[in-house]
Parts: C-alpha cells; structure tokens; sequence
C-alpha cells in the first residue's frame, strides 16, 4: 500500500448524506442511553443532526488510548484477559523499535485469539506509543501509515468480532447501523465509507482507528451490516 494512502483519505471531504434513515430496528446491543426496545424510525431531517452531534460527543471516550481501556478492549474482543500494565509494555517495546508493526501483530498473535477488530485497539495503541510519558517522540505520518497497514494485511485474513463481543452504547449503535445501512445508493459501501466518515470528522477523531471500531459496533449490534462494516474498513486500509 502507498504510504499516502491513508494521509489522502483523511483529506477526503465528506459532505452530511441528509437522506440517513435512523432507525433502532437494526441494533440490538445491551447499550444505554434507550428507555426502550421498540422500533423507532423517522426521518434524518428530524432528529438525524441530534443524534449526530450525540454519538460524535461520545465517540472521543469510546476510542481512549489509555491503558487501562485498550486493555479492556483486547480482552474483550479475545479470550485473554490483558492488563493495562502488558500494554504500557508493547507500547515501550514500540517505541524503542521505532514504531515497529511487528511490535503489535506478534503481541495480538500470542493471545492465540483475535480477530479483525483487533485493528482498532491496535491503533490506539500506536498513539499511546507516541504520547511523551512512553516516547521521545510520536510516529511520524510515514511510519503511521506503514503501521495500519501492515497491521491491517496481518489481521485481515481473521474472522470479524463475533456478535455480542463488546458492550457499545446503543445511541452509538443506532447511528452506527444506520449509517451503514446505505440501500439504494449506487455504490453503498462508498455512501456508508462516506457517512462514517462525517461522523468521525464531528467527533474529530481519528478515521483510522474509528472505522476498526465500526466494525465492533456492526457485531455487537447489527451484525446484519457486518459485511458492509469490512469492506468499508478494507477501502480505507486496504491496498
């Protein structure tokens, strides 16, 4: 993959699709935030910007780099538990190999389970490796991409996260699906890429370790739009 691959889609600009149908029937985590489990739909004009600004507010806590909470979300997404200690120490280990992918994918491997959202907390990792109590300096924009990247090939050939894996907020969960839930679009996948995209352009996090965890929120709540959560997710890391 081009090493200016991920650089130019973070410069891809995304205008608000106004047409988004939000609409619970597609997610069924154990979240919060929902008083109740009927189906409820109306249109974007209504309570789309709502329920935007609601989920991007949301999105900067659910993507913590801290230790103690990418240590939650490995074990949670495998079978091993992690401590926040064993992270501090891969992050160390990848910033004295110089931001290493290496570092990270033997790590993910030796838990003996992982799967394809493993990408995300893996990327999170990437940026607490860079923060100045673990590093001298953080990745530069070439050896960031060069990571995801490889981070990406390795992982990729693994089964997704396995439904009910994680615990997500259902207001997440219900945005989330239903930008995923792009029918009727020529190109669906690029329309779901592209909402995600605002979405985490609001939150003003990163694409990069936001689309992995797209991919847990589609298995812990609408596992229906899985596939379309992947193929989003190889678009913009894939080569």
């Amino acid at each position: 993959m081009g090493v200016g691959r991920l650089a130019a889609l973070r410069l891809f600009g995304v205008a608000l699709v106004a047409a988004v149908i939000v609409s619970i029937s597609g997610c069924n985590g154990d979240g919060d935030d929902v008083g109740e489990d009927t189906v409820t739909s109306t249109t974007a004009s209504e309570i789309t910007e709502v329920a935007l600004e609601a989920t991007a507010a949301d999105l900067p806590e659910l993507l913590d780099s801290a230790p103690q909470a990418i240590a939650e979300d490995v074990s949670a997404l495998g079978l091993t538990p992690v401590t926040a200690d064993q992270v501090g120490n891969v992050a160390r280990a990848l910033c004295d190999s110089t931001f290493d992918p290496d570092v990270t994918t033997s790590w993910l491997q030796s838990l003996i389970v992982t799967n394809l959202a493993m990408v995300g907390p893996a990327n999170r990792l990437l940026r607490y490796s860079g923060t100045p109590e673990v590093c001298p300096r953080g990745p530069t924009t070439a050896e960031q991409d060069f990571y995801r990247a490889e981070v990406y090939r390795v992982l990729e050939p693994m089964p997704p996260v396995p439904p009910g894996a994680t615990q997500v907020p259902r207001r997440v969960e219900a945005v989330v699906c239903n930008l995923l839930d792009a029918r009727g679009a020529q190109d669906a996948v690029s329309a779901a890429r592209d909402r995600l995209l605002e979405l985490a352009s609001r939150g003003q996090v990163d694409a990069g370790e936001f689309l992995p965890f797209v991919v847990e929120v589609a298995g812990a709540g609408c596992d229906q739009w899985l596939p379309v959560a992947i193929e989003v997710l190889d678009r913009f890391l894939g080569p």
